[in-house]
């Protein structure tokens, strides 16, 4: 799908490019920016990610 927000060749070239900490994404083949019709998979994966990476 084409997301004019923030196109995928964007999202590889900051995994690709950015610093090496932090280089994680999600990426849906069948939705747009947000991907909210996969929110129920990708909410608490999040926070679980947020939780992790800011210790708490």
């Amino acid at each position: 799908k084409h997301d004019h927000l923030a196109p995928i060749g964007n999202i590889y070239f900051m995994l690709e490019h950015g610093p090496v900490t932090g280089r994680e994404a999600r990426v849906y083949a069948d939705a747009g920016h947000c991907a909210f019709k996969y929110y129920r998979e990708w909410a608490p994966a999040s926070f679980a990610w947020l939780r992790e990476k800011l210790g708490g």
